[in-house]
């Protein structure tokens, strides 16, 4: 777009995608209390024996979604 050399493209893409992911993370409590919206599928929660409910505490959160996110990107 701004003149960039294409090999810088990869980069951008997955910083791209890495603060797309970290906004949604962001989101999650906030949703889940006030809109009582989820957008982790149910069925991964309960795979990974995670109570939805723990969206609603504050420490736990980071970590119970930690474990969803890091399966899917496979860290």
């Amino acid at each position: 777009i701004h003149g960039e050399h294409q090999s810088t493209y990869k980069y951008s893409d997955t910083l791209c995608t890495t603060l797309q992911i970290i906004n949604h993370l962001q989101d999650c409590k906030k949703d889940y209390q006030q809109l009582d919206r989820i957008y982790i599928p149910l069925d991964e929660f309960r795979n990974e024996n995670i109570d939805v409910k723990e969206l609603s505490k504050n420490k736990t959160i980071i970590s119970s979604v930690w474990v969803l996110m890091s399966k899917w990107m496979n860290f």
